[in-house]
């Protein structure tokens, strides 16, 4: 193994805070990639939705 301890491996030499920083901000910024476009996906089904419910509404009032 490259480091000879635990707290070595999270300090990396004076690097860690930066490092762990960086996997951190990656892990964010993919997980918001995901998450958010599935988010927009529900938000414009119940959208739609609302609207064919309402369209369906009007044109069964007019019948």
């Amino acid at each position: 193994m490259y480091f000879d301890s635990w707290s070595e491996f999270w300090v990396m030499a004076g690097h860690g805070p930066f490092v762990w920083f960086s996997y951190a901000a990656f892990f964010v910024v993919i997980s918001l990639l995901i998450i958010m476009p599935l988010w927009r996906l529900a938000s414009l089904k119940r959208r739609l939705r609302q609207r064919y419910l309402a369209l369906e509404k009007t044109q069964s009032a007019g019948e």
